[in-house]
C-alpha cells in the first residue's frame, strides 16, 4: 500500500543537519507543509548558483521558517524566501560557533522579504552572534509586522553614521515587540536616541 505521509505532512525539522538547499526547496514545495525549521543547521556549499534552482514563485504554503544557531548564507536564503508567497514567521539566527562561516547580510535578507512577504510577515528574527554591522534598511513598508527581534548593529548603528536620519521612522506602525540584543552593553547611545523618538510620537 503505498505512503500517504506527502499528503498530512505538515512540519519539517532538521537537527544538526549539514544539507543542500536542494533538500529545503523540496520540502517547502510540498503543498502540505506548513513550517519548516533547522537547529543547528548549515546549508552547504553547492557548485551551482542558488538562482538556478529557485523555489518557483507563490508554489509554497509555508508560514513559518525558522533556523536557529544555524549558518544559512544569505545569497541561498534570497531565492528561497521568494518562493513563500504566505510567510508569517521569519527567524534566522547565526552562530560563529562553527569553522564555517557564510555571509550574514541582513539587508539582502530584508529585501528578498520585501518582495514576497511584505504584507504577510508578523514576526522577524534576524541576529548574529559574529557581532556583523550589516545595517538592516527600513522596516516601515512591512505592514503587518509586529514583533522584531534583531541586533543592534543591525537595527541602530545606521544612526551612528547619518544624524538626521529619525530611525524609528524606519519601523513600522504595526509593531508591538521590539528585542534588540547588544553585543556591547556600553553602547546604548543609538537606543536611548531611538526611545526618544518614541516618546516624542506618542506625545503627538
Amino acid at each position: 500500500m503505498p505512503s500517504s505521509i506527502g499528503l498530512s505532512l505538515t512540519t519539517v525539522d532538521l537537527w544538526d543537519h549539514f544539507a543542500s538547499y536542494d533538500i529545503v526547496v523540496k520540502f517547502s514545495a510540498l503543498r502540505t507543509v506548513r513550517s519548516i525549521a533547522g537547529n543547528n543547521f548549515k546549508i552547504a556549499y553547492d557548485s551551482r548558483d542558488p538562482f538556478d534552482n529557485p523555489l518557483p514563485s507563490k508554489s509554497s504554503n509555508v508560514e513559518s521558517v525558522v533556523f536557529d544557531r544555524s549558518n544559512v548564507d544569505s545569497k541561498w536564503l534570497t531565492p528561497y524566501l521568494s518562493g513563500l508567497k504566505s510567510l508569517r514567521v521569519f527567524r534566522c539566527s547565526s552562530t560563529s560557533q562553527d569553522h564555517w562561516q557564510p555571509s550574514f547580510d541582513p539587508f539582502r535578507i530584508r529585501a528578498a522579504l520585501l518582495a514576497q512577504a511584505k504584507e504577510s510577515i508578523e514576526v522577524l528574527e534576524l541576529n548574529s552572534d559574529r557581532g556583523e554591522g550589516h545595517y538592516i534598511g527600513s522596516l516601515s513598508q512591512f505592514e503587518a509586522l509586529r514583533e522584531l527581534h534583531t541586533s543592534q548593529h543591525q537595527l541602530l548603528d545606521h544612526m551612528l553614521m547619518n544624524w538626521c536620519s529619525k530611525q524609528v521612522d524606519m519601523l513600522p506602525a504595526s509593531l508591538e515587540s521590539l528585542t534588540v540584543n547588544f553585543q556591547d552593553l556600553r553602547d546604548h547611545y543609538s537606543l536611548h536616541i531611538l526611545v526618544v523618538q518614541m516618546g516624542e510620537l506618542k506625545a503627538k
